[in-house]
């Protein structure tokens, strides 16, 4: 069986990152994951992502630094914000932004690998038309 889609895991909690990637590659999405903004940016000039799950706060650059930065690219990933804080104004602030979704910490797995599919379709619909 082959991948159904790609997926960039960043966050700068490594269990969280495998646990998220664990769960994913499980799924059959291939992941590749990154600890801060800066290594994200980097690895998403090198290889196109269908979703990139974000966390918001890392030191650094935030979450919504990068986003700002990969909303500027065609073709522009979808974008799942993760969260441990329930901020709703950071939270809007990503969607204007141009964020596909967000999660908050603690994850509930099965919800995230249904928002990832869902993003996934997003993406190729799009990329479709």
């Amino acid at each position: 069986m082959e991948y159904r889609g790609s997926v960039l895991i960043v966050d700068d909690e490594e269990t969280i990152r495998n646990v998220i990637r664990r769960t994913l590659e499980a799924d059959w999405l291939r992941c590749v994951t990154a600890s801060s903004g800066q290594e994200a940016l980097e690895k998403a000039a090198m290889q196109e992502f269908d979703v990139v799950l974000l966390d918001i706060l890392m030191p650094g650059l935030t979450g919504l630094d990068v986003l700002e930065t990969l909303a500027k690219r065609d073709p522009f990933p979808q974008v799942i914000m993760v969260t441990s804080v329930a901020d709703i104004e950071i939270i809007e602030e990503a969607m204007k932004l141009g964020a596909f979704d967000y999660v908050t910490k603690p994850i509930n797995m099965t919800d995230l690998v249904s928002r990832v599919e869902r993003a996934i379709e997003a993406r190729r619909a799009k990329s479709d038309q």
